[in-house]
């Protein structure tokens, strides 16, 4: 299990398969309004609702929120012997080398706001997060940051999709995972309404996924770092 300077215990889910770790209360504050600026400053109308309803379905707001157990383990084991994803993070300091598995937890997990995996998450599509540390998945900045590239990445694969479309790409993608378990095989309008509370926008679900003003996973990184710095209140 990954460490971060934070105790977790462990809950699982699907019996032995995912264990879900964490210690922390939902802060559904900042994530909505980090999804808010992201979507305002990616131009992608949508990205908001689409990230309130992902976040709840598998981490309920929890930025901590660690799925791990088999369920990782297995996940990972996949991709540390695929060509094209071990070349991806050849240069990865934290990478693990040939039989030595002293890194492996740190990546054996599908984690943060939004359950990705680091092999996913940092994966951008600018190449940025390639030498990333696992663990930057559970910063909240880094976090929406990595759901907004890895939106972009699906969307892009053929032509733009609806919000609906792009939901069930991300599903098929990753294991079926959810904060609490009965939500695994929630669908968008399902976690939309579930999100109304947060500000999740219903109507989403039939339109299309609009990211040509994408300005890459760095420029959005460094626009919420900022923003979040502004909110610091001043030492006197």
């Amino acid at each position: 299990m990954v460490r971060r300077g934070r105790r977790h215990v462990s809950a699982e889910h699907e019996g032995r398969r995912d264990g879900a770790a964490t210690l922390e209360l939902p802060d559904w504050p900042q994530l909505t309004r980090l999804a808010r600026h992201t979507e305002r400053f990616t131009a992608i109308p949508g990205l908001a609702s689409f990230l309130i309803a992902k976040a709840k379905q598998v981490s309920n707001g929890i930025a901590s929120a660690m799925h791990g157990g088999e369920l990782g383990q297995t996940l990972f084991d996949a991709h540390r012997v695929d060509p094209a994803i071990e070349k991806r993070f050849a240069a990865n300091p934290w990478w693990p080398s040939g039989d030595d598995d002293s890194l492996a937890e740190r990546w054996t997990f599908l984690g943060g706001w939004f359950g990705l995996p680091p092999t996913f998450a940092l994966a951008t599509s600018d190449g940025a997060g390639l030498r990333h540390d696992p663990v930057t998945v559970f910063v909240p900045t880094f976090a929406v940051a990595y759901a907004t590239d890895y939106v972009v990445r699906l969307a892009r694969q053929t032509e733009p999709p609806m919000w609906s479309e792009l939901w069930d790409r991300w599903s098929a993608r990753l294991p079926s995972i959810g904060f609490p378990a009965l939500r695994r095989k929630d669908s968008l309008a399902d976690s939309l309404t579930r999100s109304l509370r947060r500000g999740a926008d219903p109507k989403i679900v039939d339109q299309r996924v609009q990211t040509a003003e994408y300005p890459g996973f760095d420029a959005v990184a460094r626009q919420l770092e900022v923003s979040e710095l502004r909110l610091v209140p001043a030492a006197r």
